[in-house]
């Protein structure tokens, strides 16, 4: 089965829709990098497959890669790729970011039978497709399933095989050119999902070590409830009819309540060691402390108040004073304004100082005709940037105009002449002919004796003459042929004369039309020059007349002229800000003199007068104040104090034995706390040994719940183990399947392989290619083995790219001659990328011997030519597409045929 058109429709480059015939066995797709013929292939394996092999493991590819850019936002957007595969319609296209698929038209079964077609949905159509093009291929169901068909060899699988290094890396670059990469990918899967399952186990081994040390947490110790109740009962003297849930309450509330009894005589025995640092160690002198400090406070509050009287006359006194602060309010704002005005003139002056364009000696009219040049400089720049293209090209145009001219009238006259001559060969050869013509009557003169010679033989058996009637000797038939056959050769002679002679005029005439042709296309191209002498001369003349032309400006180069336009705009910038400080340094001396004028020698005077009599006044004020801070702050410890005795007054009484020494005291509780700890290290040693009872008790539950636990995972991992013994033999029986299929295909020592690649890449006839594989790692070696010195070389460091590029092509095509199917269809895009002359000379005869349909890419010229030449004999079976702009319009793509 042949593809016999292609309808590609807003696809990747092409815009619109574009119909390709393919009737012809080699079509040959010609154009520059970049131009769409990647994308052709791209469109005839999705059309068929559903995939584009080469973005198959590109994660980032999606649809709308496939929708041409142009079209891809809008609402009736059509992106399609119709295979037409002898009477079967193949459509596949992209409607609402989703792909639809249709399957039209008929073919034959095996039995003759006719089936029409008419199926859609991705699965539907895939498996008739795969009943139709793939029914005849050979091996197991499991290698048909996953074998692609390799009948598209691109450029990314021959540079991918080209430049892998590492051998895993190379095994699944020569299984994509073969077409197993999806054994490649099923394989890889199915060790992802093995690396899953054995993560798993370590899981589940890992939850039976958990689900172990639960089991093991139990101590052994089984205490009973009752021995803690008898315990309990003997430290507090009560709880017999405790029943055991209460016992723990019953221990936590013994517990609290010696717990605040040691609290409540720690803090007492605290109380009094504090006192006794304050050398109180009775009642009597506690009381007689907070007496005096209760006589102290009035005094404090006395001495206050008249501090307090004698600075409300003071700050009176200066409130009377700062009614009057106007003035020198009014003098220090005058004195900060001329500070202010002073330090902005430094700054100012300095900055200025440091100018490099004009010097120290600025004004506003050095500056100003400083700006005024630069701005002319500035156009002087501009005008050339933008005017310097048309001058060049005006200038180089006409250079060589005078040249073009001459060329044009030296051809019109040649041109001339020659028609000339034809015309006058031509009226002599016409003129000859129609002499020749008169002698037609010798023609008509034989048709008459052969009419006679019908006759004769009518009478030939009465032997006599038909004229009088009498016998006739001999026979007159005889004699009648013998002349009818010598008028013949003279008519014979003639009318061979008069057809060369008019085949030389008609030769003459269509020669003297080409010539008129030529003629006519170098007054045209004359005329057109001539035009646009005119325009140029007028583009030049308008460029040089302007103001802003510099000839030796607008010869720089685009570089230059920025660089200097930008040199020339900071220049023009740093003047403009110059100005601006010039005049704003003027405004800031005017201020200053006004500033001056009114700053008086006699209000200074006033102002420092009335300025050190405020002074005075707040400095007593201040002092007060500070006076007044420190008693507040004795009256505030005084108060402290007083609030700290009076707590202790509060405590002390309810302890009784007041009287007594605190020393004695102190004693006395240390006894006490001392036996309620004792209580307390039991009841608490009571209440753990409860917990762990009741932790046993809950352990022995969850051990029961961890040893069921135990037993899931043992069994999940029995089924997990299986599973993974299972697909490791799977994959070890696809290994075994496809790398010895596959090494016994590519190492016969005269398989198709080994044959093509001779014949592309002579070798000496000891010398073959052999291939060692270790499928189960996927690895994959190239040698080069020599049987006379049993010696072999890596092909990875021996052969040239071009020569990996031809051993590429030919595990392809033995690959795809190998592959049994009912597509008669190879397509190759750029197969001499890499290639020197003499493998592209060998390429050009093994293509052109391919007994299948052939579409093939080049972006080489000479390398189109030179299989076009070499393949003469068949050009009635080649056509050329030629692409002529990566933006593909219908105009972009043009055919070419030689029949």
């Amino acid at each position: 089965m042949k593809i016999s058109e292609i309808i590609i429709t807003n696809f990747k480059n092409y815009i619109g829709e574009h119909k390709i015939i393919l009737d012809k066995k080699i079509t040959i797709l010609y154009g520059e990098n970049g131009y769409g013929k990647s994308s052709f292939f791209d469109a005839v394996e999705w059309a068929i497959t559903g995939t584009i092999n080469r973005f198959e493991k590109d994660p980032g590819f999606s649809v709308q890669d496939l929708i041409n850019d142009r079209v891809v936002n809008e609402e009736s957007q059509d992106c399609s790729v119709i295979v037409k595969i002898d009477d079967m319609v193949i459509k596949r296209y992209i409607k609402s970011r989703s792909i639809y698929v249709k399957l039209s038209g008929y073919y034959y079964d095996k039995n003759g039978q006719r089936i029409v077609l008419n199926t859609t949905g991705k699965g539907n159509v895939e498996e008739i497709l795969k009943e139709i093009l793939f029914s005849n291929s050979n091996g197991s169901n499991l290698i048909n399933n996953m074998m692609k068909h390799s009948f598209i060899l691109s450029q990314d699988q021959v540079t991918d095989f080209i430049v892998r290094d590492d051998p895993n890396e190379r095994y699944k670059s020569i299984a994509d050119i073969m077409g197993l990469r999806r054994v490649v990918s099923y394989t890889e899967n199915i060790n992802q999902f093995l690396t899953q399952l054995n993560t798993q186990i370590r899981e589940l081994n890992e939850d039976v070590k958990k689900q172990e040390a639960i089991v093991n947490l139990v101590d052994g110790k089984n205490e009973k409830v009752e021995n803690i109740k008898r315990d309990l009962v003997r430290i507090i003297k009560d709880g017999d009819s405790l029943e055991n849930d209460q016992i723990i309450g019953k221990i936590q509330s013994e517990i609290k309540k010696n717990d605040s009894l040691i609290y409540k005589l720690s803090s007492m025995n605290g109380d009094y060691t504090d006192l006794e640092k304050l050398k109180i160690s009775s009642y009597e002198q506690l009381h007689n402390k907070v007496d005096n400090l209760k006589l102290m406070k009035p005094k404090y509050y006395k001495h206050t108040g008249y501090v307090n009287s004698t600075l409300e006359i003071l700050k009176s006194k200066l409130s009377t004073k700062l009614e009057q602060e106007n003035l020198l309010k009014n003098y220090n704002e005058l004195l900060k304004q001329q500070t202010d005005v002073e330090s902005e003139i430094s700054v100012l002056e300095e900055s200025l100082s440091t100018n490099e364009i004009l010097g120290k000696d600025l004004t506003l009219e050095k500056i100003d005709d400083q700006i005024i040049k630069t701005q002319k400089e500035i156009n002087i720049f501009n005008f050339s940037r933008l005017n310097r293209k048309d001058y060049f090209s005006a200038k180089d145009f006409l250079a060589k105009v005078y040249s073009i001219e001459q060329s044009n009238e030296k051809n019109i006259k040649s041109l001339s002449n020659k028609i000339e001559r034809k015309q006058r060969w031509f009226d002599l050869l016409s003129s000859t002919l129609a002499n020749i013509g008169s002698n037609n009557s010798l023609s008509n003169l034989i048709e008459d004796i052969k009419e006679v010679y019908n006759y004769v033989l009518k009478i030939e058996e009465d032997k006599k003459c038909p004229v009088c009637s009498s016998e006739v000797e001999g026979s007159l038939q005889s004699s009648i042929l013998k002349n009818i056959k010598k008028y013949n050769n003279e008519i014979s002679l003639q009318s061979n004369k008069v057809q060369r002679l008019s085949n030389i005029i008609t030769n003459i005439r269509n020669e003297i039309q080409s010539l008129k042709n030529s003629l006519n296309k170098v007054k045209e191209n004359a005329g057109k020059v001539a035009e646009d002498k005119r325009f140029y001369q007028r583009s030049l003349d308008s460029i040089t007349n302007q103001e802003n032309f510099v000839e030796k400006i607008i010869t720089y180069s685009e570089e230059q002229l920025e660089d200097k336009l930008n040199t020339v705009r900071k220049d023009i910038n740093k003047l403009i800000e110059i100005k601006k400080e010039l005049i704003e340094l003027s405004d800031l001396y005017k201020r200053k003199e006004n500033i001056l004028k009114q700053i008086s020698e006699k209000t200074r005077e006033k102002a420092r007068d009335f300025e050190d009599n405020i002074n005075v006044y707040r400095k007593k004020i201040e002092k007060r104040e500070t006076y007044l801070k420190v008693i507040d702050s004795k009256l505030d410890i005084l108060e402290k104090d007083l609030d700290v005795y009076k707590g202790f007054l509060k405590v002390i009484p309810e302890v009784g034995n007041n009287s007594g020494d605190f020393r004695g005291i102190i004693k006395q509780n240390g006894e006490e706390i001392s036996k309620i700890q004792d209580n307390l290290n039991k009841l608490k040693d009571l209440e753990q040994r409860y917990y762990q009872f009741k932790n046993n008790q809950e352990l022995f539950s969850k051990v029961e719940n961890a040893l069921i636990a135990i037993q899931k995972a043992e069994n999940k991992k029995q089924k997990t183990t299986k599973l993974i013994l299972d697909l490791e033999a799977h994959i070890d029986e696809i290994n075994s399947t496809f790398g010895e299929e596959a090494m016994e295909f590519l190492n016969k020592p005269h398989s198709i392989i080994q044959r093509y690649y001779r014949y592309m890449n002579p070798m000496t006839s000891s010398k073959r290619l052999k291939f060692l594989s270790n499928s189960k790692d996927e690895e994959l070696q190239i040698k080069i083995y020599d049987e006379n010195h049993h010696s072999e070389l890596s092909a990875k460091t021996t052969l040239s790219s071009g020569q990996l590029n031809v051993l590429a092509i030919s595990i392809f095509l033995a690959s795809n001659k190998s592959f049994d199917s009912n597509i008669d269809f190879i397509g190759i895009d750029d197969p001499i990328q890499n290639m020197d002359d003499v493998n592209r000379f060998s390429i050009c005869d093994m293509l052109g011997n391919i007994d299948r349909q052939l579409i093939f890419s080049t972006h080489d010229l000479n390398f189109l030519k030179l299989f076009i030449k070499k393949n003469e004999h068949i050009s009635d079976d080649i056509q050329v597409y030629n692409f002529t702009s990566p933006v593909l319009k219908k105009e972009s793509i043009s055919r070419i045929m030689f029949n």
